[in-house]
């Protein structure tokens, strides 16, 4: 009963048989073990591993004994799922077929080795030696297990291996012997093999037993990692080394998955932009493999998943918006800011509507009687609802009952007014006053004192230039009209967009985690969430490391890990500052407008003083003469 043969891989055969396996079929005659052995060895594995999806590798002479082979997996294991491959005839794409067979998703690869010594040895020596840029096969030495059966003391001969997973069974065939098991394990010595029990008694399948290297993930693999700074997610420290939001991810997932890393920066310092059939950047360096994985904070879009694959779940989540620093306004008419010019103006015809039905009062109900009133000029009833404005008292009161009616309601408004124009201005002088220049989008693209920009060679540029969205659109074609005069404005790096916007009327479409916290409340968000981006780490197309990745990402969120580092980090809430309660040290600058009123009122006085000086000694010469 065959399953699928090796017509069901769409790959050309190749007709060179003797270089692996030009001894095979001296294998039969020279070796103890023979195939009734061999399946009954395997059958009784496959009793221990319950495998239900595996490789089935055989060669000319052991062809037939295949039917009786499957048919023991079948009775240990019901509804077995296998591809089998004649290796004398496809030994060149044995990497290429276990790496990128659709069927097969596990990572893990399963493979049972069925022929001779001979060709046991010359496979294993060809899976080792493969070039690492051939297709990733390095993934093949980690994430695949192989089962071969030999006969006795055969396992010295095969410990040269670099496959990290390999159970080799010796069966004698002698109805005295036992089935004898052994797994090759790492040591400080080198490879050595270690007896593993192939007892059964569990239905749940053993691989953690025969194959305890997996426990140790890679074993201390060294992979090649591509990263590029980022504020807060990758930070370049002076001695060489990194540190950041991803950096900590990176290595819960390197001890979880027990691996080394070095990492390599692209050499154009960009993200990832596509140029015709090739990419820019990190996103470059995953399509021509030349690393592993990219641990950065990389988007991922339509384009970037045609040509590499991004973990799940992300690693971060955000919003774009628009970053802009806000002008701190003159504390010049500070004194006036609490109060619109509309009740300034209010203010001072009530002061003289006030006084002007004082003084009637005064001159209408006093008139005929003995009493002597100080308000019966107008100038003096200005000063007296002017001073009760200022909170000042007054020598004399309206001798009138009318006019003491009328003063006690002046009062009280000149209580409450003055109550919230003071408390309004103590508040304002001890905080900043920031005015926004724009409050949307579309304001900012009517703006003509701003220019504004985006991160070169990132998932933004792309989505900008294929956007639908008619303002998004005409900020684009502005962004191009800017970049003629300033590139910079479609720089790759960060920190140039957060220096103009620092120093120039200058607006930047960011995500919000890069405002940088030191950067003070003035550097803010419109508020506008234009953009949704998501981080991930990236892998080569059809990597075999992404499903083990995911699932330590996986674990990682669910024990709140990820969690702790967002906070950690300062990424788990939004950067915010309340400029109306920023508290700040006062300055000169801030009394100068009271300054110049006390000059102004000492430089009239004397000017007054003067004049009234000079009038009296005119005066005085006047009646001297005229005696």
């Amino acid at each position: 009963m065959r399953g699928a043969s090796q017509e069901g891989w769409s790959v050309p055969v190749n007709r060179c048989l003797t270089t692996i396996c030009s001894s095979c079929d001296d294998d039969v005659l020279h070796n103890a073990t023979t195939e009734d052995c061999k399946v009954n060895a395997l059958g009784k594995v496959q009793s221990v591993l319950h495998w239900r999806r595996l490789f089935i590798l055989y060669d000319n002479t052991t062809e037939s004994g295949l039917d009786s082979l499957i048919d023991q997996l079948s009775i240990r294991t019901q509804s077995i799922s296998y591809q089998l491959l004649n290796i004398s005839h496809w030994y060149r794409n044995i990497t290429k077929l276990l790496s990128t067979d659709a069927a097969y998703t596990d990572p893990m690869r399963r493979i049972i080795l069925f022929c001779g010594e001979t060709c046991i040895s010359r496979v294993l020596a060809m899976v080792t030696s493969l070039s690492p840029h051939e297709s990733r096969p390095g993934y093949l030495q980690h994430f695949s297990m192989w089962v071969m059966v030999t006969g006795v003391s055969a396992r010295h001969r095969l410990n040269t291996t670099t496959l990290a997973n390999v159970l080799l069974v010796e069966a004698p065939c002698s109805e005295q012997s036992q089935n004898a098991a052994y797994t090759l394990m790492y040591s400080a010595m080198g490879r050595r093999w270690e007896n593993v029990d192939l007892s059964e008694g569990s239905v749940l399948s053993q691989e953690h037993v025969l194959f305890p290297n997996r426990k140790n993930g890679f074993n201390g693999r060294k992979l090649l990692l591509g990263t590029m700074p980022w504020y807060t997610f990758v930070e370049r420290v002076p001695d060489g080394s990194y540190r950041g939001y991803c950096i900590d991810v990176l290595k819960e997932v390197s001890r979880l998955l027990n691996f080394t890393y070095t990492f390599i920066e692209p050499a154009d310092g960009e993200w990832g932009n596509n140029v015709g059939t090739t990419w820019t950047g990190l996103v470059g360096q995953l399509q021509r493999k030349e690393v592993d994985m990219i641990v950065a904070p990389i988007i991922s879009d339509y384009f970037r998943e045609e040509v590499a694959d991004f973990g799940q779940p992300a690693i971060y989540y955000e919003y774009t918006d628009i970053l802009y620093f806000l002008e701190q306004s003159s504390h010049l008419t500070s004194i006036s800011f609490p109060l619109q010019p509309l009740v300034i103006v209010c203010l001072l015809v009530s002061v003289v509507v006030v006084a002007m039905l004082l003084l009637l009062m005064e001159k209408t109900l006093v008139r005929g009687t003995n009493a002597d009133s100080s308000l019966s000029s107008c100038v003096m009833c200005v000063i007296f609802t002017g001073g009760a404005i200022l909170r000042q008292g007054a020598s004399s009161l309206p001798q009138s009952i009318s006019g003491r009616i009328l003063t006690s309601s002046w009062w009280m408004f000149s209580i409450v007014i003055m109550a919230v124009y003071c408390g309004n201005i103590v508040s304002m002088l001890t905080s900043s006053k920031a005015t926004r220049p724009f409050s949307t989008l579309a304001e900012l693209l009517q703006n003509t004192e701003y220019t504004f920009g985006v991160l070169g060679g990132s998932t933004t540029v792309m989505q900008l230039s294929s956007t639908s969205d008619p303002i998004l659109q005409s900020f684009w074609s502005k962004v191009k009209i800017f970049n003629q005069s300033d590139q910079d404005v479609l720089s790759s790096k960060n920190d140039v967009h957060i220096s103009k916007v620092m120093r120039e009327k200058y607006a930047f479409l960011a995500g919000r985690s890069d405002r940088p916290s030191d950067a003070g409340c003035n550097l803010t968000f419109l508020g506008r969430e234009i953009y949704p981006i998501t981080y991930h780490i990236g892998f080569v197309e059809g990597s075999n490391l992404k499903p083990l990745v995911d699932y330590s990402l996986s674990e990682m969120t669910s024990q709140g890990l990820l969690g702790r580092l967002k906070t950690q980090w300062g990424l788990d809430t939004p950067q915010q500052c309340q400029l109306s309660v920023r508290r700040k040290t006062f300055s000169m600058f801030d009394f100068y407008l009271p300054l110049y009123i006390v000059g102004s009122g000492v430089g009239v006085s004397w000017l007054v003083l003067i004049l009234e000086f000079m009038y009296s000694r005119l005066k005085c010469s006047w009646n001297i003469l005229k005696a």
